[in-house]
This record gives C-alpha cells, sequence and structure tokens, in this order.
C-alpha cells in the first residue's frame, strides 16, 4: 500500500513538520529512502529534545538497519 506523505515537510536540508504530520511509519521510510538514494554503509542519527524524537529516530533506525546498515545513533 502507498502511503502519502505531506511534500510541505520535506525540506533541501531537513525534514520539518508537526507532531501531526510526522510519524514512525514516515520515518522508518524516510530511513530507507536515504539508504537506497545515497548507498551508505554508515549512518549517524541525532535528534532534539523534543519528546517525540527517541521515537521518530528509532524507526529511522529500524528502517536502515532493514538494509544492513551500521548505524551510529548520538
Amino acid at each position: 500500500m502507498f502511503m502519502q506523505f505531506p511534500e510541505e515537510i520535506f525540506k533541501s536540508y531537513d525534514i520539518r513538520g508537526t507532531l501531526d504530520q510526522l510519524s514512525e511509519e514516515l520515518a522508518e521510510k524516510v530511513g530507507v529512502g536515504l539508504v537506497e538514494l545515497t548507498g551508505a554503509e554508515k549512518v549517524v542519527v541525532g535528534r532534539d529534545m523534543r519528546q517525540s524524537s527517541p521515537e521518530l529516530a528509532a524507526a529511522a533506525i529500524r528502517g536502515m538497519v532493514k538494509l544492513g546498515v551500521d548505524v551510529v545513533d548520538i
């Protein structure tokens, strides 16, 4: 099933949206997309202090790890 994401959250330098626009599913798909687009074998993931950050970062990491990427969680 194809999931639609709000295009306006994607910037040239990051992804910014309100909590109702972001989800763990989106974060995981972004993690997968990053690896597929770049071919990265190792990725560093960071986050800010927002309450939702740990769950979103974990989902992005989950997506990357599924593809065999070595992830450094800072």
